[in-house]
């Protein structure tokens, strides 16, 4: 699916092989992919390919995995059997720009060796990922060490919002049994702020996934300095769930993500655990409101000092106390629905 701009080959055939004295192929104009070497009768080979500066969005294939501009620059070599090679490799990408936004370089090195292929290098951030060609075995490890994400978020479009990022993410499994996968997450920092306002913080996050099981070790996240998420529990992917969240979130946050909340204040605290099939978990929980106060979307009125509690069971949702104002008036609300997941039944 490539369209070339040419195509030219200089080569002959002597003593059992065929040698390429010079392959080019041009994308664009002055951009050629260059190969030289031998192909053998016995399925032997010696091949090298060089091609500097490519642009990225000439190429056809990179498109859905690249949505951006950069020079492509690649030298590889490949000796041996041409069912099985050793090939010695590198890449890399400069002059990187997504949605207007400059990314640093990527710089990776290609080995394969008896179908045993590595890949490492730099992405903003360290990797080492391999992979069994036959098998279908892989391995990554991505290291990060105050790797800034500003440039990712202005690639998707989201200049405002920017952070920093340490620790690792490990990976193992087979390509062919994507949902038997392992993983595990560990950081020791996430900051992640809009504008100059710190959003999150974090310097204890561990996450792991063994044998479709999620296991929250250590998820402690303070948001815009005063509030905090904590959670802890395990979870089967399609079967049982036991976490435990308590949280302190102030509705300030929501003015960061949604004008319509853009004079929201006070604070929802909300504790409790999750249980039960994760197709249809069952939630037992505490929600209590503190002093909220927001223009309400759509109405235009004010409401103010909104405070009281909701509990949520398995079957029942309870308000306690709920009291506040909208504009000059006042109301309040005590009851009880009976609920099948979420679903009133009276």
């Amino acid at each position: 699916g490539q369209s070339l701009k040419t195509l030219s080959l200089d080569g002959r055939f002597r003593e059992h092989r065929f040698w390429i004295d010079r392959l080019s192929a041009e994308f664009n104009q002055g951009e050629p992919v260059i190969v030289n070497g031998w192909l053998g009768v016995d399925k032997t080979a010696d091949l090298k390919l060089k091609a500097e500066g490519l642009a990225v969005s000439q190429i056809n294939y990179l498109k859905d995995y690249f949505p951006g501009e950069g020079k492509l620059n690649v030298d590889v070599s490949a000796q041996g059997n041409i069912e099985n090679p050793d090939v010695d490799g590198r890449l890399t990408v400069t002059d990187i720009k997504v949605n207007d936004q400059a990314l640093e370089n990527i710089d990776l090195n290609l080995t394969l060796r008896d179908m045993q292929a590595r890949l490492q290098g730099y992405l903003n951030f360290r990797m080492d990922a391999g992979c069994d060609l036959r098998q279908g075995d892989f391995d990554a490890h991505l290291t990060f060490d105050d790797t800034e994400t500003a440039a990712y978020f202005k690639a998707v479009g989201r200049p405002e919002l920017h952070g920093t990022l340490t620790g690792d993410v490990q990976a193992d499994g087979n390509f062919r049994d994507m949902a038997n996968a392992s993983a595990r997450v560990a950081l020791s920092e996430l900051n992640l702020s809009f504008e100059d306002i710190p959003l999150v913080q974090s310097d204890r996050v561990a996450l792991a996934l063994s044998d479709q099981k999620v296991s929250i070790d250590s998820l402690d996240v303070s948001i815009l300095t005063e509030g905090h998420l904590r959670a802890k529990g395990d979870a089967i992917i399609g079967g049982p769930a036991a976490v435990e969240i308590d949280s302190r979130i102030p509705l300030a946050v929501a003015r960061q993500f949604s004008d319509a909340f853009g004079d929201a204040s006070g604070w929802v605290m909300l504790k409790g655990d999750i249980s039960g099939e994760t197709k249809r978990p069952q939630f037992n929980a505490r929600l209590d409101l503190e002093n909220i106060a927001m223009t309400v979307p759509g109405l235009q009125q004010q409401l103010r000092d909104l405070n009281g509690s909701i509990d949520v069971s398995a079957t029942r949702i309870h308000t306690d106390g709920i009291k506040g104002y909208l504009d000059t008036g006042s109301f309040s609300l005590t009851g009880t629905v009976d609920h099948d997941h979420f679903e009133p039944v009276s």
